[in-house]
């Protein structure tokens, strides 16, 4: 994870990553820090951001300023959050036009509050990297959330993401991934299907029907443990 500062204000920039390498160490955080300072630069670096990094961004700058740097960020498919952090107090609604997480006036907010603000903003990001799947399809970064996924495949050792109406092909094992979607209520069904427990409508020894009608094969050494955990997931969602 990232925190990039956008400020055209050199004592700013010093200012701010001297207070977010505190709150680094205060709380056993693990992100680093980049600082640009215009937008333009912003921009350069966005084909790299995800939505586990966090942009802190100033709105006065000379050329883009940071409300227009937001807005290309955001038809760009960037989705970071972004946390305005300036002196300006009149521009919170256009702020949030482009879904800011947080707008901090700098001379009003105190050393706890953006502590507080950081901190906070920290764990989300944390908490939302850990229910998505990054990875590289065709040369680009590919972010899915974990629950538009129906089921993951293996075909000739290569596994195969059936998300939404789409398909992809990464390179990792399909243990490997069982082992981090058990945790999102993934079940595996078959040495080479792994399912999301959501997408099933029915789940038997041989066969497992999903919501959009797909039928996948229910491995004899799977069954018993699979109709286990669809039995008890079906029971909890009630």
């Amino acid at each position: 994870m990232r925190i990039i500062l956008c400020d055209d204000e050199d004592t700013c920039c010093k200012l701010y990553t001297w207070m977010l390498r505190n709150i680094k160490t205060k709380y056993d955080l693990d992100f680093t820090i980049e600082v640009c300072n215009k937008g333009e630069q912003l921009l350069f670096l966005s084909e790299d951001l995800t939505s586990s990094d966090i942009i802190l961004l100033d709105i006065m700058m000379p050329g883009i300023d940071g409300i227009q740097t937001a807005k290309q960020l955001r038809e760009n498919g960037i989705d970071s959050k972004i946390i305005f952090l300036t002196s300006l107090s009149d521009k919170m609604l256009e702020a949030f036009d482009v879904f800011a997480y947080h707008y901090i006036i700098k001379d009003a907010v105190s050393k706890e509050k953006f502590e507080e603000i950081i901190v906070r903003a920290v764990t989300k990001a944390e908490q939302e990297a850990d229910e998505q799947l990054i990875f590289t399809y065709r040369s680009k970064n590919c972010i899915i959330p974990l629950k538009d996924i129906s089921y993951l495949e293996v075909q000739n050792h290569k596994v195969y993401i059936h998300y939404k109406q789409e398909q992809f092909e990464i390179y990792e094992t399909l243990s490997n991934l069982e082992k981090r979607f058990c945790e999102h209520n993934f079940i595996r069904i078959h040495k080479s299907y792994l399912v999301a427990l959501s997408r099933v409508v029915k789940l038997t020894s041989s066969s497992c029907l999903l919501r959009n009608e797909v039928v996948l094969p229910v491995g004899r050494s799977y069954s018993k443990h699979a109709k286990e955990a669809f039995k008890v997931w079906s029971v909890a969602t009630l």
